[in-house]
């Protein structure tokens, strides 16, 4: 028994590696800024990643005519390329914003991919986007981050509400 143990030994010592030099793994997603020497940037930063979703943007018939008011909680993945993938519905209101607001992230130009260990790794974001029907005699809707909630307790990098609002 004591030989089959020394001859394990070499086997487990010679499988250390520092932890400043372990590998990443190919298709680990982080979604926390603490996992990750850099996030991903928007070409142009914050405020024209607002800017590229209130311009293209466009509040769905539908809705407004049944005065649907809610929040959509969407999750997109950021590849080492750039690129968006995984994008999907986390917590949905109805079918027409859903969609509009997996349209816009599906038009999202390249963006610089986040890194670690100067590598380029994926990264998974939570977007909120809030659908608002302002009317003169109601009460208009409420933001009480529902998607905030949900999230709770995960450890997830969540972007900042966005509010569409339209007038009946």
């Amino acid at each position: 028994m004591k030989r089959f143990i020394f001859l394990l030994l070499p086997l487990f010592f010679g499988q250390v590696v520092p932890l400043h030099a372990q590998a990443i793994k190919a298709d680990t997603v982080y979604n926390l800024p603490s996992q990750v020497d850099r996030v991903p940037q928007f070409p142009g930063g914050e405020s024209l990643y607002m800017r590229f979703f209130a311009t293209r943007m466009r509040f769905p018939a539908e809705g407004k005519e049944k005065e649907i008011q809610g929040q959509v909680l969407a999750s997109f993945v950021i590849d080492t390329t750039g690129k968006i993938t995984e994008a999907r519905i986390v917590m949905g209101v109805c079918t027409a914003y859903n969609e509009e607001v997996l349209r816009i992230i599906n038009l999202f130009p390249l963006w610089q991919p986040s890194v670690k260990n100067g590598r380029k790794v994926s990264y998974r974001f939570y977007q909120p986007v809030s659908f608002v029907i302002e009317n003169g005699w109601k009460r208009p809707f409420r933001n009480y981050s529902k998607a905030k909630r949900i999230l709770a307790g995960t450890q997830a990098d969540i972007l900042p509400d966005i509010v569409m609002t339209a007038v009946k």
